[in-house]
């Protein structure tokens, strides 16, 4: 029996990093490995216009990476094992802000902190997902910000980011996130 897509949204968002005292370094990738299949997973549940959407299910969803981040080895397993609303997944990795231009997902990392405001005004009043994992950056503009807390992965979301962006996400979604204004 499938289960109903609004079902699997409490159990695919509230995935649990489990590790034990003195494996940081296993724990750590654990929870990167949780942050970036919430990036596919909450991007399912986002709208974006039509426009702003391939045409066809062929092409991708292009998942900008801005910055050093810990996701790098994890990207590659969602462009293999994932889609977004039917198209694959194709990761790329950003060196500059203008960059982001051309994506319609982009993590912002944390090593990008100093240059998130140019980040967020290439790509104000575009239809293209804002993600972070930073203390602050939905209060700053990004659209939807992971976060730990008790070996748990949670998130924000910014609801004026994304509708300034033209963008929207399940209200199923809104019910688990803490939202930031």
């Amino acid at each position: 029996m499938r289960m109903s897509p609004f079902l699997a949204i409490p159990a695919a968002l509230t995935l649990l990093i489990g590790h034990a005292h003195g494996e940081t370094g296993t724990g750590r990738a654990q929870e990167y490995q949780v942050k970036t299949r919430y990036i596919a997973s909450l991007a399912e549940y986002a709208t974006w216009p039509a426009s702003a959407l391939p045409a066809a299910t062929s092409d991708p969803i292009v998942l900008g990476i801005l910055g050093t981040s810990p996701l790098d080895p994890y990207v590659r397993e969602l462009e293999r094992k994932h889609r977004i609303h039917g198209h694959r997944i194709e990761a790329v990795f950003l060196r500059q802000p203008s960059e982001a231009r051309r994506c319609h997902i982009v993590f912002v990392s944390h090593s990008e902190s100093l240059r998130l405001g140019e980040v967020l005004q290439v790509l104000r009043g575009r239809p293209v997902l804002t993600i972070g994992d930073t203390p602050g950056y939905a209060a700053r503009g990004v659209m939807i910000n992971l976060f730990l807390t008790q070996d748990r992965v949670l998130f924000e979301i910014n609801q004026n980011a994304l509708k300034a962006g033209g963008m929207g996400i399940s209200s199923h979604v809104l019910k688990l996130a803490r939202i930031v204004e």
